[in-house]
């Protein structure tokens, strides 16, 4: 259709706009011609006949309007790490233009995972709410944080069905650098597109709300009578609590700030055009199925490999000092990943001076002191570069000239978060100790962090790793290991337990954290509450922190093998037995035992066909 038309018409009379609605409807032609009445079909039956668990929707025509699944092994996946989830969709992998949807995690060794997938006919709200809705059907909870685009559908969505109280909303900083380059270039010229990128980027890397504005004031000089002032100014600042991180900066994003995961995947499936625009849906899900047992076997494989600790040089005392927190973290059953960034953290730490602001009980009123001073250089008229000079630049905003040395500038010495509102944070906190962490490296650059010590081996840093990945700082390890020669009082439980096999609380999880000052609305109040259970990003465990049911760990849960199940209730009953062990717990281990051994019998004996045990 569309070469009989341009035979006729020259193509220059037809122009953008009508050469796009010619294309379109060429598509919507072939899509009909190749379209089957029996694929739908075929792939609902497909599913309804394995042991997805699937759920779809027909439109008034009787036509698939929407459909979402998810295997088992991406249920479990989903259950133990859904907290943290991207969505995104694609278009052109079938035949009748359906868009691709598709929700991924990572796992405890930081490898992309698929949680579930579907197909939508369009992308509007009802369609969002029919996806999010099936996601949280399979996790049984709200994620924590989900990351998408702009997506003004979407948007609504997320509202409606994972609200702000429960779930923090993120938008994509790849899509929003691709539109800013896409509305502005043109009308800015190429040095000052790229000027314009940086601010934005120091904008969504501010300390607090007042150095957010600060920097926002020079965006607004920059693009200020021109055509993309709009988009700018209203677009992109009426959504500034979804991309600047200043608003939710105790939130637990494990680094992600883009979905260049799940884009990724994406990339996966067109790869070598295996999925084409005549590809049926049967074909499609065959890929996609195909694809998320290639991530699990990944995942799988990486854990069973040795863990590589790199190399460099180590003082010998701090060597073994290094050892005693690598054993900490072998005791909790650590991820191989965790082993390795831990170590890496540990090496990196030797690039730090150490040295002890104050002890004692008059610890919180010296933090609360340098605090005040810290906003009243703040508050100063001369103070335009955003730095808390009061501190002695620790906790200081990214100063413009980093983001001018390369594309991905190093800013792990510079601050998260303010002063001020990291005392507020820790406000209710019994503080051992306050150690001063400087970067080393760069004498005309002396900035770093502060590293609080409190009982109960509990530390905190001001860059807020612990509370953003799960994973203790360099700064902590420096200021414990080379400072202080506290590294007995580290515990594995510091870190998260996505990333450790042990059931035991999270130990932050455990102290009475205060909260960041917002700007009235309460969307995103910056507040730490613990969000996460020890078990699992969904896990409800009931009663007491203290006092884990073995019953709750394993209830819900599919297990790939006995051997896996029978390991998780044993360590979950000791953990229970070295506390408050409840005679429900004893009888209950003693059911599942008898249970489990059943389950073998019939295995045994061919009675039952099932691949996968579940409580």
């Amino acid at each position: 259709m569309y070469r009989c038309i341009a035979e006729s018409i020259k193509p220059q009379k037809l122009g953008p706009r009508g050469a796009r609605k010619v294309r379109n409807m060429s598509r919507k032609v072939t899509g009909e011609l190749w379209a089957s009445s029996g694929d739908a079909l075929e792939l609902v039956a497909e599913l309804e006949r394995g042991n997805e668990t699937v759920k779809w929707e027909l439109d008034a025509e009787n036509i698939l309007r929407s459909i979402m699944w998810a295997s088992p092994e991406q249920i479990l996946l989903a259950r133990t790490y859904g907290g943290v989830v991207i969505q995104d969709n694609t278009c052109l992998t079938n035949r009748y233009n359906n868009k691709l949807c598709l929700f991924v995690g990572v796992d405890s060794e930081n490898k992309t995972q698929v949680f579930a997938q579907g197909f939508f006919s369009n992308e509007s709200t009802e369609a969002f709410d029919f996806a999010n809705k099936f996601f949280l059907d399979i996790c049984g909870g709200h994620p924590k944080v989900i990351i998408t685009d702009s997506d003004a559908a979407m948007k609504e969505s997320i509202r409606g069905v994972f609200p702000p109280p429960h779930t923090t909303h993120l938008l994509c900083s790849w899509h929003i650098c691709k539109n800013i380059k896409k509305k502005c270039l043109s009308i800015l010229k190429s040095e000052k597109c790229a000027d314009l990128l940086r601010r934005w980027t120091r904008a969504s890397l501010a300390t607090s709300i007042e150095a957010f504005d600060g920097v926002w004031t020079d965006v607004e000089d920059l693009v200020k009578g021109t055509d993309c002032e709009e988009y700018i100014l209203k677009f992109l600042y009426e959504r500034r609590k979804h991309w600047a991180r200043c608003f939710h900066p105790t939130v637990m994003t494990l680094d992600m700030t883009s979905s260049q995961r799940v884009e990724g995947t994406f990339s996966v499936l067109k790869k070598g055009r295996v999925l084409r625009r005549n590809s049926t849906f049967r074909q499609v899900r065959a890929k996609c199925e195909q694809i998320a047992g290639e991530l699990r076997l990944a995942s799988t494989m990486q854990a069973t490999k040795q863990t590589s600790l790199g190399k460099g040089y180590v003082e010998n005392d701090v060597k073994k000092s290094m050892e005693k927190v690598m054993t900490a973290y072998a005791e909790v059953g650590a991820s191989k990943y965790a082993k390795e960034e831990i170590w890496a953290e540990m090496l990196a730490s030797s690039a730090y001076d150490t040295s002890i602001v104050t002890e004692g009980r008059d610890s919180m009123q010296f933090l609360q002191n340098l605090a005040t001073r810290s906003v009243n250089d703040s508050n100063d008229s001369t103070n335009v570069s955003g730095h808390d000079h009061g501190a002695g630049d620790v906790c200081c905003q990214v100063p413009k000239e980093v983001f001018e040395e390369d594309e991905a500038p190093d800013t792990t010495m510079f601050g998260t978060t303010s002063l001020h509102s990291f005392c507020r944070l820790v406000e209710c906190v019994e503080i051992d100790c306050i150690v001063k962490v400087l970067y080393k490296h760069k004498p005309d650059r002396k900035v770093g962090h502060l590293v609080i010590v409190g009982p109960g081996g509990f530390q905190l840093c001001t860059c807020l790793q612990l509370l953003r990945r799960g994973l203790q700082c360099r700064h902590v390890l420096a200021a414990l290991v080379t400072r202080l020669k506290r590294s007995d009082e580290f515990k594995g439980q510091s870190i998260h337990p996505r990333w450790r096999s042990s059931v035991e609380p999270w130990s932050i999880a455990e102290v009475k954290l205060g909260t960041f000052d917002g700007d009235g609305d309460g969307s995103y109040d910056g507040g730490f509450t613990g969000d996460w259970e020890p078990s699992g990003d969904f896990e409800d465990l009931q009663g007491d922190n203290t006092s884990v049911s073995v019953l709750s760990v394993l209830r819900g849960r599919a297990f790939a093998n006995l051997t896996e199940l029978c390991n998780r209730a044993v360590r979950t009953y000791t953990d229970s037995m070295t506390r408050d062990s409840t005679t429900a717990d004893q009888s209950m281990f003693g059911d599942l035992m008898r249970h489990v051994n059943d389950f073998v019998e019939k295995r045994r004996s061919g009675d039952t066909e099932e691949s996968s045990f579940q409580v």
